[in-house]
């Protein structure tokens, strides 16, 4: 039946991948659930935000071009409404932009051949018409527009350009005002050539479907779309300038914003990423989780809330970890975040016991998350790397022992830059 494709098992989590890198380039990934009613599929671009540099440069790529391709993609031939397409179908369809890719995605419990047909048809089948990217300038423009009033989206990407000063991470996703004036057909078709060959590609399907079936259906439309030079996609590294250690400014809000980040350079083996990725985590978890004393201290004595979080992005071109809070103390909590990440070593709540604890509770995280088609999707998608997946968390943490965990965590934490950003009331 899966003749052909490749075959990883995971017996602890009932769970199979079937793996196919198909002629054209394009990696496809069927994973079937035959308990469930609703099958998710995600066409990802392996571009984003960074695939860009600032004006001026070699690489004449706008600032928000790849989430600009995005909404243009929706669009068809003789205003052909793909959203419409895919409701008549029985089907939910979007799509997002990251720093490093961009996904399309739908959800359905019917048609799930002809769904995945016309998921490939818009991706990989671009149109581009003058007129409607006129209009798309505007509606971007509105977007941009609305993100200034958001406060927590004005904290991340305070922080972010302290972090990285003149580079696309200190950039809006969706590009500026004048960034997105810039982009045109031409441009957009450059990027597209560039950016979506079939070997920058995967395709991830999970659900109740047949995978001898579907796998057949996405071969023979992938060797029915027009064969294209292969085209090896290389992104621009990041300068690392440095930090702006901090800076502020007010808004219309009642509580002053912290955040506190961690830019890290350290070269990471990408047979390990994930492994790499789970170790910071576990290591902000037990400095400020909610198992921490630290932040059980914080919140009984009223310096923090429940606003008060972290989110660790660990990507093969970037590393940064980001610890944000409402606070009436915003520099006397900076400096304890700091200081409390330089001496991680020392800290009382950094022992194998709180160690095994915070493991044990992602574990179960995981768990209860891998019940969502969805979310398996989105994180498979997210955590493929050369020699581990998704699948491959639970022994991953059920083998990483303190001794690597530390070692993980000195490499982070010795090869940090730190800075703070704080939005005070008017």
């Amino acid at each position: 039946m899966t003749r052909g494709l490749e075959t990883y098992t995971y017996p602890k989590l009932e769970e199979t991948v079937y793996y196919k890198q198909l002629k054209n380039g394009l990696s496809l990934y069927l994973i079937p659930r035959k308990d469930y009613h609703e099958s998710y599929a995600m066409l990802t671009s392996f571009s984003g935000s960074l695939d860009t540099k600032l004006t001026g440069t070699k690489i004449p790529f706008p600032e928000g071009v790849a989430h600009f391709l995005e909404h243009k993609l929706f669009e068809m031939p003789g205003g052909r409404d793909v959203l419409q397409d895919f409701t008549n179908l029985g089907a939910d369809v979007n799509a997002f932009t990251t720093f490093d890719r961009t996904s399309y995605y739908f959800s359905t419990s019917q048609n799930l051949l002809a769904c995945l047909d016309l998921l490939q048809d818009f991706v990989q089948i671009p149109y581009f018409d003058e007129e409607s990217i006129v209009r798309e300038q505007g509606i971007i423009t509105q977007e941009i527009e609305m993100y200034q009033d958001d406060v927590d989206y004005r904290l991340y990407l305070g922080i972010l350009k302290n972090l990285y000063p003149r580079t696309a991470l200190s950039e809006d996703i969706a590009g500026s005002v004048d960034s997105i004036k810039a982009i045109n057909k031409e441009v957009l078709e450059s990027f597209y050539t560039k950016y979506y060959h079939p070997s920058n590609l995967s395709l991830v399907v999970v659900g109740n479907f047949d995978v001898k079936e579907v796998y057949k259906s996405v071969n023979e439309k992938q060797e029915s779309l027009k064969i294209r030079k292969k085209k090896a996609p290389s992104r621009p590294e990041i300068e690392y300038y440095p930090v702006v250690s901090s800076s502020s400014f007010d808004m219309d809000i009642v509580q002053a914003k912290l955040a506190v980040g961690f830019r890290c350079r350290t070269v990471i083996d990408p047979n390990y990423v994930i492994t790499y990725r789970l170790s910071i985590r576990i290591l902000f978890a037990l400095l400020f989780g909610m198992t921490s004393t630290r932040y059980q201290s914080l919140y009984e004595g009223g310096k923090v809330d429940h606003s008060f979080d972290f989110e660790v992005e660990i990507g093969k071109d970037y590393q940064f970890v980001v610890v944000t809070m409402d606070t009436q103390e915003p520099i006397v909590m900076s400096n304890r975040i700091r200081q409390a990440v330089r001496q991680f070593a020392s800290d009382p709540d950094v022992n194998p016991e709180h160690f095994d604890i915070v493991r044990k509770e992602i574990y179960g995280e995981f768990l209860r998350d891998l019940n969502y088609t969805e979310n398996t999707v989105n994180q498979f998608m997210t955590y493929l790397s050369h020699q581990q997946n998704y699948f491959d968390v639970p022994n991953i943490l059920e083998e990483l022992d303190y001794r690597t965990f530390m070692s993980y965590c000195r490499a982070f934490i010795d090869n940090i830059d730190t800075s703070d950003f704080v939005i005070f009331p008017k």
